[in-house]
């Protein structure tokens, strides 16, 4: 989920017949310089169909309306339940001025928002994580041949079980696919669970700061589910601070799992500047 400056220099010289009258030529007007950055014509996409090379197959949007080129790439990893996806404009967490789509779009981050390929129940990304941890792989190098993505600049953020999913499926199986960026999560975050983890890409370690957003009551004793958001974040803070990764965590006071509105600001904060 292109534009070119173009400069038309007009000449016109005047004689006038029968005379020696002198040519006049009207002043030329200097182009101005044609970049990569000023092609933004690639239009927004909802429910775009992908299929990836494990045959796993789901629907993403994609926003990138206005977004200078090369641009960076943030990908948005639904909690369980998509509700983030099924709700695009909802400014709980994507819509409105201050949603993800609208800030991150402003840093210069095409946002592509991915449904999970889960069909059993309740859909998550962390349920089969590996098969969806390759499923994403190939969604995101897709996606950076489709658009012109600077691939130092791809961001993975995401919510509950997008957030576990990404810090304890993706990243560990497929650290080598990305060259920079940052992970940006909220409501958990844990340490790596899946049995396919891969060598770290060196690489990336010292150029992917990531980021853990929390409230100081998503625990056990203030969720429905028993989830202990907060410990699992926590954990994987200590985690991946130990792998060394560059690492920082807002713990936020009074609130529990329902981050209302706070999600797009916190994201502005942590992007990589480009």
């Amino acid at each position: 989920m292109r534009v070119r400056a173009l400069a038309v220099v007009l000449a016109v010289a005047v004689t006038t017949a029968g005379c020696a009258s002198p040519t006049t030529t009207p002043p030329t007007t200097t182009p101005p310089p044609t970049t990569a950055a000023t092609s933004t014509v690639a239009p927004d996409r909802e429910r775009v169909p992908f299929t990836a090379s494990n045959g796993l197959d789901s629907l993403v949007h994609i926003y990138a309306a206005g977004v200078p080129e090369p641009a960076g790439l943030l990908i948005w990893l639904h909690g369980d339940g998509a509700y983030e996806f099924e709700h695009p404009d909802s400014d709980y967490v994507m819509g409105g001025p201050d949603g993800v789509r609208a800030l991150a779009a402003d840093a210069g981050y095409i946002v592509v928002s991915a449904l999970s390929p889960d069909r059993d129940g309740t859909v998550t990304w962390w349920e089969d994580g590996s098969d969806n941890a390759d499923y994403l792989a190939d969604l995101i190098t897709h996606l950076t041949g489709e658009y012109a993505v600077d691939t130092s600049s791809v961001v993975l953020a995401g919510f509950s079980g997008g957030a576990q999913f990404t810090t304890q499926y993706f990243l560990p199986e497929h650290s080598g696919l990305l060259e920079g960026g940052a992970s940006i999560v909220f409501g958990g975050g844990g340490v790596p669970e899946t049995e396919d983890a891969q060598p770290w890409n060196e690489d990336l370690v010292a150029t992917f700061p990531m980021h853990w957003a929390t409230g100081e009551l998503d625990d056990a004793d203030h969720s429905d589910e028993g989830f202990d958001a907060l410990a699992e974040a926590k954990a994987g803070l200590a985690f991946y601070t130990e792998v060394g990764f560059t690492t920082s965590a807002t713990w936020i006071p009074g609130v529990g799992h329902e981050l209302d509105g706070r999600f797009g600001r916190i994201v502005a904060d942590h992007l990589p500047q480009r």
